[in-house]
C-alpha cells in the first residue's frame, strides 16, 4: 500500500470518480452537493495549489476527464438543477459557472437548457436565483464566434431586468451589476429600462446593435422639458399612425403581459409589437430602491450603459440629476461622479465636435465637449450640489460643473452666482470653487466677453475705481476673464492675444491685479504676455 503522502494513480482517480458519481443519488442533500463540488474540483478549472500552478493537479483532472467527460458532467449538473433540496441546486449551478469559466466549447449544451435557467429565475432560494441570473447572464454576453454576437443577449438583458424587482436586495444588486455589462443591446431595450411606459417596435424595423463608443462624444444637450410623448392607447381614435408609448398597468408588468385586452391582429396597428414588459422602468425601478447598496449598483450600471451607448446616455442624464437629491451623500456623490464621467469623458486627448446650435445670437457654448443645458431650472437642479452637507460631494460638483456649458447671459449669471455662493458658505472650497471658474471661462468665451463691464464696474459716465484685489468676487471674475480671454475666437497660441477683444476691454488695473494672483493661484490663470504696457 501506497504512503499517505503519494499522489493518487489514475486507477485511484478513476475509481474516486465512479464513487462520487454513484453518491450523487444519495438521500441525504449534504452528501449530494458534497460530492458535485468534489467532482467539480477535479474535472473543473480548479489548477492552483497556495497560489501557485500545480502539474500534479492538472493531471489529475486529465485523468478524471478520461472517466468522466466535461460535457457529461454539465448534462448530470443540468439535471441537478431540478434537484428538490435548493443547497443542491445551488451547487450544481456555481459548478455550471466554474465549468464554463474553463472552456466555451461547453456554452453551446448550456444554451440548450436556457429554458430551464429562465424558470429557475422565479426559485424561493436567492442564491439559486443569482446563480441562475449569473449563468443567463453568462449564455448573453458570450458571442457563438469572433463575428457573429449572441442571439440570445437581448433577451438575457429583458431576463435579468426582471430581477431588479426580486425580494432579495442582494438579488437585486447583482442583477444591475450584471446589466451594466451588456454592451450589445439594442438601444431600444435600453431606453425601455428608463420608462415605464412601453415603447412599440415595428416588426420590419431591426435592432441597431450599437457596439462601445467609449469617448466618441459630441457635445450633448440637457432640454428644459422632455418631449417624449406619453399617455394610453385609445382603440377608437382614428388612424393617424401607431402611438409611440403605451402605457400598462402594474398588473401586467408584473407578470409581463401587455395588450392582453386588446386585439391588434388585423388593425392598423398589428405591424407594431411592444417592448417585452420586464425591461419597462428597471433602473427606474433601482433608483427608488429603498436600499443604498441597490441603488448604487443601479448608478453604476446605468454609468456603464451610458459610456458605451450614446443614445442611452442622452436619455440617462436626466436620472443622474434626480439622483442629486437622494438621502445618502454615497449614492449623491457616486451620481456626481457618473455625471461628471459622462460629460467629460477621461480621454483628454480625443478630440469633441460640438452640434451646430442656432441661438439667433452671438452666443454660443463651447467647444471642449461636455454637456449643455437648456433652461433655469434643469441648471438649478444641477447646481444644488454645490450646496450639499458633504464636502467630498461639493468638490466632485465642482469638476461636474466644469464641463457644464450654457447658452444664454442669465443662466450663465445664475451659474457664476451659485459659485460665488458657495465660497461664502464654504470658504474651505475656494480653490476647488475658483478651478470650476477657471473652466466656465474657457467654456463660454463670447458669453463672459458681454460680462466684462459689469465684472469691473465700468460705466462710461464715471471715473474707474479700482477694486480690492483681496475680494473673493473680485478673484473669481478676473479667473472668468482672463481664461475666457485666452479661450477667445478658438486661439490656442499666446501671441493672438495681442489683439484680444477681451483683454482690450479690461481697465488697467486689472493686468497688475493679474501678476500677483497668478502668483497666488498658479492654477487658475493662463500664461499672458500681452497688454503689460498698460499696466505700467
Amino acid at each position: 500500500m501506497e504512503g499517505r503522502g503519494s499522489p493518487p494513480t489514475g486507477e485511484q482517480v478513476e475509481l474516486t470518480v465512479i464513487r462520487l458519481v454513484a453518491l450523487l443519488s444519495h438521500s441525504r442533500r449534504a452528501v449530494r452537493a458534497s460530492c458535485i463540488a468534489a467532482l467539480n474540483s477535479l474535472l473543473g478549472p480548479m489548477r492552483l495549489v497556495r497560489g501557485e500552478f500545480s502539474p500534479t493537479v492538472a493531471g489529475w483532472a486529465e485523468l478524471a476527464r478520461r472517466t468522466l467527460k466535461l460535457a457529461d458532467f454539465q448534462t448530470i449538473l443540468c439535471n441537478f438543477c431540478s434537484d428538490y433540496d435548493a443547497i443542491v441546486r445551488a451547487a450544481a449551478l456555481r459548478s455550471l459557472l466554474q465549468i464554463n469559466d474553463l472552456s466555451n466549447d461547453l456554452l453551446p449544451q448550456l444554451r440548450e437548457n436556457y429554458s430551464l435557467f429562465v424558470s429557475m429565475l422565479k426559485d424561493f432560494s436567492e442564491e439559486v436565483r443569482e446563480l441562475a441570473m449569473m449563468i443567463i447572464w453568462r449564455i448573453g454576453v458570450t458571442p457563438l464566434d469572433s463575428t457573429e454576437p449572441s442571439p440570445l443577449e437581448d433577451d438575457a438583458f429583458v431576463k435579468i431586468c426582471g430581477c431588479v424587482n426580486d425580494g432579495d436586495l442582494h438579488v437585486r444588486a447583482a442583477a444591475f451589476r450584471l446589466l451594466g455589462t451588456f454592451r450589445k443591446v439594442s438601444e431600444q431595450l435600453l431606453i425601455q429600462t428608463l420608462q415605464k411606459s412601453v415603447i412599440q417596435q415595428h416588426r420590419g424595423s431591426t435592432n441597431v446593435k450599437q457596439p462601445g463608443r467609449i469617448g466618441q462624444w459630441k457635445q450633448r444637450s440637457i432640454p428644459s422639458e422632455s418631449t417624449e410623448t406619453t399617455g394610453d392607447v385609445d382603440i377608437d381614435a382614428p388612424n393617424t399612425g401607431p402611438p409611440t408609448l403605451v402605457a400598462v398597468t402594474e398588473t401586467q408588468l408584473k407578470t409581463g403581459t401587455i395588450g392582453a385586452s386588446v386585439s391588434f391582429a388585423g388593425s392598423a396597428w398589428s405591424d407594431f409589437l411592444p417592448v417585452d414588459a420586464q425591461a419597462c422602468g428597471a433602473f427606474v425601478h433601482g433608483l427608488e430602491d429603498e436600499y443604498e447598496l441597490v441603488r448604487n449598483t443601479a448608478v453604476d450600471a446605468m454609468r456603464e450603459l451610458c459610456l458605451a451607448s450614446q443614445a442611452f446616455a442622452d436619455k440617462a442624464l436626466f436620472c443622474f440629476i434626480d439622483m442629486f437629491n437622494d438621502e445618502m451623500h454615497s449614492v449623491r456623490l457616486n451620481s456626481v461622479k457618473s455625471f461628471r464621467a459622462i460629460v467629460n469623458p477621461p480621454d483628454d486627448e480625443q478630440q469633441v465636435e460640438s452640434d451646430a446650435m442656432d441661438t439667433g445670437s452671438d452666443e454660443e457654448a463651447s467647444k471642449r465637449g461636455g454637456v449643455i443645458v437648456d433652461g433655469l431650472h434643469r441648471l438649478r437642479n444641477i447646481l444644488m450640489v454645490l450646496h450639499d452637507a458633504d464636502k467630498a460631494v461639493r468638490l466632485e460638483g465642482h469638476r461636474m460643473c466644469s464641463g457644464v456649458c450654457v447658452r444664454n447671459l442669465q443662466d450663465l449669471n445664475v451659474f457664476i452666482n451659485e459659485l460665488m455662493r458657495n465660497i461664502r458658505r464654504h470658504p474651505d472650497d475656494l480653490i476647488s470653487v475658483y478651478e470650476c471658474l477657471r473652466d466656465v471661462g474657457r467654456n463660454h468665451p463670447k458669453l463672459i466677453g458681454k460680462q466684462v463691464d459689469r465684472f469691473f464696474n465700468l460705466d462710461p459716465r464715471f471715473t474707474v475705481s479700482e477694486i480690492n484685489m483681496e475680494d473673493r468676487a473680485h478673484i473669481g471674475n478676473m479667473i472668468l476673464v482672463f481664461n475666457a480671454a485666452s479661450e477667445e475666437e478658438g486661439s490656442k497660441s499666446v501671441d493672438a492675444m495681442n489683439s484680444s477683444y477681451i483683454l482690450g476691454r479690461v481697465p488697467t488695473y486689472a493686468f497688475r491685479h493679474y501678476l500677483y494672483m497668478r502668483d497666488q493661484y498658479p492654477g487658475c490663470f493662463p500664461a499672458i504676455v500681452s497688454h503689460f504696457h498698460l499696466a505700467q
